[in-house]
């Protein structure tokens, strides 16, 4: 399972690649997008709400939601993709 995350404007996508399936969550008015989940490097962060986007802690790691849909993030890869979209 790998991982990817590209900020284009206030827009983020991020991309979990496994075997023969691809899956996308692509987020607006992501400005703070990896600032927000570094912030969850840190166990007492508290969940983000914001009118584009919610991102809530899971055992597995983290589920970033919108109205589109929903997206599981595992705690390791946290620090990667938070870096990418900083």
């Amino acid at each position: 399972m790998k991982f990817t995350a590209l900020h284009n404007g206030s827009t983020a996508t991020i991309t979990r690649a496994e075997d023969h399936n691809v899956t996308a969550i692509r987020l607006t008015e992501a400005d703070s997008l990896g600032s927000q989940l570094l912030a969850f490097i840190n166990p007492n962060a508290a969940p983000v709400d914001t009118p584009a986007y919610r991102i809530d802690p899971t055992d597995a790691g983290l589920r970033i939601s919108a109205g589109t849909g929903q997206f599981d993030l595992p705690w390791r890869w946290i620090s990667t993709i938070g870096n990418a979209l900083s």
